[in-house]
């Protein structure tokens, strides 16, 4: 019974909906800035053939080494210091945002995320096998 419902949900879902990435990118307009977490950046990168600004590294990078561009211990800025430092920096007002991380999961990572910002989700792609490949865009707006 188990293996015929895997197979099932197998021929039904993708894996992972990480080749659809450049779905979401094709959402963003033209000029603006597209930063990524870290969990999004190696996908982004593997679909794309092209770097992009990491959060939590601070920099912009084709691909990501855990241990040499970022620390994965998780504080209570984690999404909203970088993202402070990335307003400031390039003088903006707002930006988009490429994670696998839903909005309950954004908040659970940063409680302090939504009431700092205004993140509103553009894009979702959902239904992956693997939920960590489920991919969103969110437009990111200082207060």
């Amino acid at each position: 019974m188990a293996g015929i419902f895997i197979v099932s949900k197998d021929i039904r879902l993708p894996f992972s909906n990480s080749y659809r990435v450049k779905e979401l990118i094709n959402k963003v307009p033209l000029n603006e800035k597209v930063v990524s977490d870290y969990l999004m950046l190696n996908t982004i990168s593997a679909y794309t053939d092209k770097p992009f600004y990491c959060l939590p590294a601070q920099k912009t990078l084709l691909f990501l080494s855990i241990g040499k561009d970022i620390n994965i211990q998780q504080d209570s800025g984690h999404y909203c210091n970088p993202l402070n430092d990335f307003f400031h920096k390039e003088q903006i007002k707002t930006l988009y945002m490429l994670s696998t991380q839903s909005p309950k999961g954004l908040s659970e990572i940063d409680s302090k995320l939504f009431s700092s910002f205004h993140v509103q989700l553009i894009g979702k792609i959902e239904g992956a096998i693997e939920k960590g490949s489920n991919l969103y865009l969110y437009q990111i707006s200082t207060l």
